[in-house]
């Protein structure tokens, strides 16, 4: 079973400037990550989570596969 459920909100043009802006650095990061988690090569899915300190960025990754 899935689903799926969009909400759209109204916003300016600086604010969806915004927002892809930092959805690039977090595509990045995401990028880095999977790239070093040889397990997630093959998965039929991955779930990515985030976590920064003031030094460092921590990307966890959780990868499976169906059936």
């Amino acid at each position: 079973m899935n689903g799926r459920d969009e909400v759209v909100f109204s916003a300016t043009k600086e604010e969806t400037t915004e927002l892809r802006n930092a959805l690039a650095i977090v595509d990045k990061w995401k990028k880095k990550a999977l790239k070093e988690v040889v397990g997630a090569k093959g998965a039929d899915w991955t779930m990515v989570d985030y976590a920064v300190k003031n030094d460092k960025v921590i990307v966890g990754v959780e990868a499976g596969a169906c059936g």
